[in-house]
């Protein structure tokens, strides 16, 4: 815990029960670059924690403060699966959608938002879909973090 200027400590915002909604990214991780002449197969992950524990999605998770939509791709998708992402130009030089995948790129968002037994919300984020390539497509896939299988 920490303290606040009045010297009062202040409690870590739980995901679980939260009082406000979080911000999470999802990525959809290509394994080859468009323009997809074969049938690319993307990255799913299996969860290891809570929400979603047992489920396989896309790799992903909360966005930090300070960071960027693109930063927290690229490092939640190394952090659960050691998988590094192309990440060639800013998003600022080609005002924020890359058609080549140069960089992650959003797409869509969606809520989720999970109650629990009795009905009270237990869960509750906003998730920035993202699009991205694997910068090396041949890579062992490393399932760590909160993820215990991983695959294309």
């Amino acid at each position: 815990m920490s303290s606040s200027a009045g010297g009062a400590e202040t409690v870590p915002k739980s995901r679980r029960y939260p009082e406000d909604p979080r911000v999470g990214v999802g990525v959809v991780v290509f394994r080859h670059p468009p323009p997809l002449k074969i049938n690319s197969e993307v990255l799913v992950i299996r969860r290891s924690k809570s929400p979603s524990r047992g489920c396989w999605s896309f790799p992903g998770g909360s966005l930090e403060l300070g960071e960027t939509i693109a930063e927290c791709a690229i490092r939640e998708v190394e952090e659960e699966t050691g998988v590094r992402l192309v990440s060639k130009a800013s998003p600022e030089s080609e005002e924020g959608f890359s058609d080549r995948l140069s960089f992650p790129t959003p797409f869509a968002a969606c809520d989720c938002i999970t109650k629990d037994r009795n009905g009270k919300l237990e869960f509750h984020y906003a998730v920035i879909e993202v699009a991205a390539v694997a910068e090396d497509p041949n890579k062992p896939l490393q399932p760590q973090d909160d993820v215990d299988e991983a695959t294309w």
